[in-house]
């Protein structure tokens, strides 16, 4: 026992801190007074004795006890004294005697369960080599004191979760940890504890249920790694079933025999284990509660069941499915006859009226269906089976009355997950029997549609909802609505229906919402009923569409509209006036500032405007001019928007109302010429000038005096469409917008700024080198002087931002040099290139992200295969051998380099192509310093010498990367021993 001064200190009031109620000053002074009690040496023993001779009143002291205790475990124990071990050791045995025990029962659960928890965490720790008599020890303490066997059952909880839950990650060394455990007690003790379970569930008569509910669970979860045998037998399973009538027993007992029947174990075996269970359930009467009336049952107990059910279909399954690979036929028969049996129970499950119920035999039913996979005839009886299947999903499917469509609650979720797995099944049946989910589903539409105005909301919509989700299981690849035969075929006829009924026009949003969906999903069917398009235009532009009174049905339809114009934009060409002027009114800047429209719908809308201008049967002239008025009218909201922001005597407000319309007037011209994929699209349809005039007005943004964060990210929005759209047109407008985007940029404004400068070197290569080489060295020195500003480590978002920073450097270095542009870094002064060479060594070797070393290596590798040579700077020769070969030696052997990794993987595989690059450009030369002077520097052997040489003598890149990452972590471990 623990040997201390009753009497030792602890300050109570410095623990109430940790209380409900206090302030955040009580519980910064509770925190440091927990540190300091942690890291005193006697500070566990003083809280161990306060707890365990119940001098504690209140749970805030109890609860800040035993969290002292569980860092002593977690932190200390290991390289405790062995007086300490086995103070620890009595310490917590006398947990579970008299007089401590006398009084747990009043503790409430969470207690016992840190109890627990702390006694597992020395358990792991110490058994079985320091302490092999644990389970000895445990089980002598156990009499048929409820309170015991309360902590018993917890404990063996808690030590599950160490060594078995596989929710918790494990590192490799936990893992053979926890294997030595659990096979050392399968040898010395798991029986001894199974016949203390049988022990205590006979005593059932006397003990509290709870209780024997903590003993199945300990038992469910113990029988997946122990041997099945100890469990799965007449012991245990004529108690499981006796409680299976027991009213507070059952739904416990419900769970264990599903684990038991869950156990990995020879498939047949396994059949005659389910099929013995299921008969026993059925002999019992457990299964009659699938007979009773749905207000006879208990609902709680039936999910249980149906839990139990699906495990039974489940390892049924997964038997036949091993035994037909083995190719034992016979059982395999036997298993799938097993499997048939089941059906009826297991679909009326998947029927009852509560959706947890019929949730829980989902995955069986899958499985099953899945049984049918690549099978090229199925027999009538498995067609009548699917249809069974089908017409109850159907049902299932439904919304009911209660369902909130305006504002969906916690149930309104769950039904919505509900629904995925009823489409998860949907979808598996459709990929089994496409024709019979087919007619069965054109029925329920047509059906419907026949009789819209009378037909339940709940009928229509669970009908249009499957044919939606059908075209996601059955792809289209033009077979829907194509060949001679397109006019009979169910697809044609269910989309002729829908196009052609006033769905769109129900009642019911959800239905509203739906017609459009269709629509977009199924647009082929346009190219083969041109005269369809109309009618779907009238619906978008009608009160029920576009205009329609709710503002997330509006937002919908704007984006199914833009993707239904991109879709039919080659058949409208002829209606092009008449659009533009049913648009009108929608891109009116009221729309935007009233709230009707946001300024993502209008992205969509603009966007559509664009198709319809672009592919109208207009001349280039005419769509040319039709352009300009589009563009005109936002280029005069920005000239009138403009000037506000260079008055910074505005109030705040105004300017930031102000910024963001600007920001929308630049994002809808630059969703406009998403039109345009490339320049020569742009050319051909001739609004190229449209563009060209109105950069330089954009431009204009970047000169605002305040709020320039959100009109930059504006402007370079459109630059960059721009690069894609304009061609070398834009060129001459590069040198004033990169002066303005740098002047007085913060370190996001250069993060936001290099993409754009990338995305100007991909597109333009050497036509830009003369801008790039004046700009170069501006663009590096800004981005060094907010790489070299001293930030707090501890400060997450000032590390994050300098690692941004930092990717954005070496992304900015890399595109040069993928690109070619060499000549820009040539013409600087010698200085500058040497500190980027600096610079780019320094990331290769010292930065803990692998993406920047990954990028470092490969701005280095590529310098060298073009100035290795020694022909342009004679100085870099030096610089290969004095710092990039060190480098890639320094780099790979840090520790933080993790060879598992895959972007560490990926940085190793430029460090190989820098090697190749130097043995190319200086031959022998480099193979001598590696044998003379550098290699022997790292203090190798010979051997290991000779063979990095060999590697590095290979001229196949992807076997010097898998041969150089065995040799790196061989010499790692060589240096650390």
């Amino acid at each position: 026992m623990i040997q201390g001064n009753k009497t030792s200190k602890l300050n109570i009031d410095a623990i109430q801190g940790f209380g409900a109620g206090s302030t955040p000053q009580q519980r910064q002074l509770s925190l440091q007074y927990f540190e300091q009690v942690c890291h005193s040496n006697e500070g566990w023993k003083t809280c161990g004795i306060k707890f365990s001779q119940k001098e504690l009143n209140d749970e805030v002291s109890k609860f800040f006890c035993l969290r002292i205790l569980e860092h002593h475990v977690t932190e200390r124990h290991l390289s405790s004294s062995d007086d300490d071990v086995l103070a620890m050791r009595s310490l917590l045995l006398s947990w579970l005697k008299v007089p401590f025990i006398n009084h747990l029962g009043e503790e409430p659960p969470y207690v016992r369960n840190k109890m627990a928890q702390i006694i597992a965490l020395v358990f792991v720790q110490d058994y079985p080599r320091k302490w092999p008599s644990f389970f000895y020890d445990l089980l002598g303490c156990i009499t048929e004191n409820q309170t015991v066997l309360d902590l018993f059952f917890r404990i063996l909880l808690a030590i599950d979760t160490e060594i078995v839950d596989r929710e918790i990650i494990h590192t490799k060394e936990e893992n053979i940890r926890n294997t030595l455990i659990k096979d050392t007690m399968r040898d010395e003790c798991v029986p001894q504890l199974v016949s203390i379970w049988a022990q205590i569930l006979q005593l059932n008569d006397h003990l509290d249920t709870g209780l024997l509910c903590l003993a199945m669970n300990v038992i469910g979860l113990y029988v997946s790694w122990i041997d099945i045998g100890l469990i799965a037998n007449d012991r245990f399973i004529s108690l499981l079933l006796k409680f299976m009538s027991v009213m507070e027993l059952k739904e416990a007992a419900c769970d264990c025999l599903h684990d038991i029947i869950s156990k990995g174990m020879d498939p047949v075996a396994k059949v005659e284990l389910v099929e013995s269970l299921v008969n026993i359930l059925e002999s019992s009467g457990v299964l009659a509660v699938l007979n009773m009336n749905d207000e006879d049952e208990d609902l709680e107990f039936l999910e249980k069941l149906s839990k139990l059910m699906n495990g039974i279909g489940n390892t049924l399954v997964l038997s036949y499915t091993k035994l037909c690979k083995l190719g034992n036929d016979i059982p395999a028969k036997a298993a799938l006859d097993a499997i048939d049996s089941k059906l009826p129970a297991l679909i009326k499950l998947f029927g009852c009226e509560d959706d947890d119920v019929s949730a829980e035999v989902i995955p069986f039913l899958i499985a099953y269906v899945n049984l049918f996979k690549g099978k090229q005839n199925i027999s009538d009886d498995n067609r009548k089976i699917f249809q069974t299947l089908l017409l109850v999903l159907i049902e299932k499917m439904k919304f009911d009355e209660t369902y909130n469509f305006m504002t969906e609650g916690e149930d309104e979720a769950n039904f919505l997950e509900f629904r995925k797995q009823l489409k998860n099944l949907f979808g598996n049946i459709a990929l089994i029997d496409p024709e019979l989910v087919l007619h069965t589903i054109e029925k329920l539409v047509l059906s419907t549609l026949a009789d819209l105005e009378s037909a339940h909301f709940a009928q229509v919509e669970v009908g249009m909802r499957l044919f939606y989700i059908l075209g996601e299981v059955i792809v289209d690849k033009g077979n829907h609505f194509g060949g001679p035969n397109a006019v009979d075929s169910p697809w044609y006829k269910i989309m002729v229906a829908i196009v052609t009924s006033q769905l769109f026009a129900h009642k019911h949003i959800a239905l509203c919402q739906v017609y459009f969906e269709l629509v977009v999903r199924y647009d082929r069917i346009f190219a083969v009923e041109q005269e369809l398009i109309p009618i779907v235009l009238n619906a978008f532009f009608s009160q029920f569409g576009l205009k329609h009174s709710q503002s997330h049905v509006r937002s919908r339809c704007c984006y199914h509209f833009s993707r239904f114009i991109k879709s039919v934009r080659s058949y409208i060409g002829d209606i092009t006036e008449h659009l533009l002027f049913q648009m009108k009114d929608l891109l009116s800047f009221e729309c935007l500032d009233s709230g009707y429209y946001s300024n993502t719908d209008q992205n969509f809308l603009y966007e559509s405007v664009g198709y319809i201008i672009v592919n109208s049967r207009k001349s280039a002239e005419e769509k040319c001019h039709m352009m300009k008025t589009l563009l005109g009218c936002l280029v005069e909201r920005f000239k009138l928007l403009l000037p506000q922001l260079h008055v910074q005597e505005q109030a705040i407000e105004v300017h930031v109302a102000c910024s963001q319309k600007i920001s929308d007037v630049l994002s809808h011209a630059s969703r406009i010429s998403k039109v345009f994929p490339n320049h020569q699209t742009t050319l051909q349809s001739g609004c190229l000038p449209c563009f060209v005039e109105v950069l330089p007005i954009f431009l204009q943004g970047l000169e605002v005096l305040v709020q320039r964060e959100v009109v930059h990210a504006g402007v370079r929005q459109f630059l960059h469409r721009m690069i894609i759209c304009l061609g070398d047109e834009l060129l001459r407008y590069i040198p004033v917008a990169v002066q303005l985007l740098l002047k007085d940029s913060s370190s996001h404004d250069i993060q936001e700024f290099i993409p754009l400068i990338n995305q100007l070197i991909t597109k333009y290569k050497h036509r830009i080198s003369p801008f790039l080489t004046e700009v170069f060295m501006p663009v590096v020195e800004s981005i060094m002087k907010h790489l070299n500003t001293p930030f707090d480590p501890n400060d997450k978002e000032a590390l994050q931002d300098h690692t941004s920073l930092q990717r954005c450097y070496y992304l900015f270095l890399i595109s040069m040099a993928t690109n070619g542009v060499y000549d820009v870094f040539e013409s600087q002064r010698t200085s500058l290139v040497e500190q980027i060479l600096v610079s780019l060594i320094q990331g290769a070797t010292n930065s803990q992200d692998h993406t920047i070393q990954k990028n470092c290596f490969g701005v280095l590798k590529r310098l060298v295969e073009v100035w290795g040579s020694g022909n342009k700077f004679a100085w870099f020769v030096d610089v290969i051998y004095k710092h990039l070969i060190p480098a890639c030696f320094e780099a790979p052997l840090r520790q933080g380099f993790d060879m598992n990794d895959g972007h560490a993987f990926l940085a190793l595989g430029e460090i190989c192509g820098l090697f190749l690059s130097v043995a190319n450009q200086r031959g022998q030369e480099y193979f001598d310093f590696l044998e003379i002077q550098y290699l022997p520097s790292l203090h190798l052997s010979p051997a290991v010498i000779q063979h990095l040489l060999q590697i590095l003598h290979l001229t196949d890149h992807k076997v010097m990367k898998k041969e150089i990452r065995d040799i790196f972590c061989e010499i790692r471990k060589l240096i650390n021993s």
